[in-house]
């Protein structure tokens, strides 16, 4: 259970909270779909396993797919892929870039990933990959809408749509299906990396609480509780069994958990005015998705003020 602190609060997450694993982001594919135009070649969980997973594999598989529907709407059409766009962060988390870093007399920086090439690079493959012809993206309930009518062949989403607790009136998958983690943006990238859709829970301690020390001590048990008893239940259980169709795919759900990335530029996003959270999504959803370096350099002010004000509350 990790604490960071805010203004006059304490904050935590971790197995505190199951959302925490209901809202890791991933890639969904239904099988039958990938089946009719990729018979014979190597799956998703498959070029994860050989380390091929990365931004390129998935638009290639996906960009070119599309089947207009026969009244000519393109809202009832087929598509390679839907996208939650609230999820297009995961795509930044995916690369490895955190907004925010820690220094290493314990306070905080923009970090060097994020105002880099490669984060613009990223970011403008994930703009171009959004334009092409087989990607649907827009809202939750359209995206998820798609996949689980068996209209797109891969879908980018949190995990708990595979229990139907997406409360959109959508359902939930039904079908076959596959998922794996975000792709790395490119083979040589050390780790794949789970990012956390918005909005798990955080539990808060007023730092000013006469009695702050009883309740951390109560949200540690809780914590430890949950840990013992509650994320097995949850994760071994109902995800790595009840949700997964194989043992390759009980694995998808090990990956995902064992790269959950936290960003504290995203934890505290309100607090940089939005703009450590949702420069990368903005830019790459823009006319201009090559432009990522620019706006963040127009922002970078704004964060500095808001990282100096969020360290003397600390200090205070």
């Amino acid at each position: 259970m990790a604490f960071a602190r805010w203004l006059i609060s304490f904050f935590c997450s971790g197995d505190i909270a199951t959302s925490l694993l209901w809202y890791m982001d991933a890639v969904f594919y239904n099988k039958e779909l990938y089946g009719t135009y990729y018979l014979g070649q190597p799956t998703p969980m498959d070029m994860v396993e050989a380390n091929e997973w990365t931004f390129e594999t998935l638009f290639t598989l996906t960009k070119d797919i599309f089947v207009p529907s026969a009244d000519g709407a393109d809202v009832n059409a087929n598509y390679g892929i839907s996208v939650y766009e609230t999820d297009i962060d995961a795509f930044q988390i995916a690369a490895g870039i955190t907004s925010l870093e820690k220094t290493e007399d314990g306070g905080l920086r923009i970090s060097e990933a994020w105002n880099s090439q490669r984060c613009a690079d990223a970011c403008e493959a994930v703009g171009n990959f959004l334009t092409s012809t087989g990607v649907f993206h827009g809202t939750d309930k359209e995206t998820r809408g798609i996949f689980f009518d068996e209209r797109s062949m891969f879908h980018v989403d949190r995990v708990l749509i595979v229990a139907g607790q997406d409360n959109t009136d959508t359902g939930k998958v039904d079908f076959e299906y596959g998922l794996v983690p975000m792709p790395k943006f490119e083979a040589s990238q050390e780790n794949y990396m789970t990012n956390i859709g918005n909005s798990f829970s955080v539990y808060a301690v007023n730092a000013n609480s006469k009695k702050a020390t009883s309740a951390v001590l109560t949200l540690e048990a809780m914590a430890s509780e949950n840990y013992r008893s509650v994320t097995p239940a949850v994760f071994e259980v109902a995800m790595k069994q009840r949700y997964s169709s194989d043992a390759q795919s009980s694995t998808m759900f090990d990956i995902l958990r064992s790269t959950v990335s936290f960003d504290i530029g995203r934890l505290f996003s309100a607090h940089f005015s939005n703009y450590t959270s949702k420069t990368f999504r903005v830019t790459a959803l823009s006319d201009n998705p090559s432009g990522f370096l620019t706006l963040a350099k127009t922002r970078t002010l704004g964060i500095n003020r808001s990282i100096e004000s969020l360290m003397k509350a600390f200090e205070d």
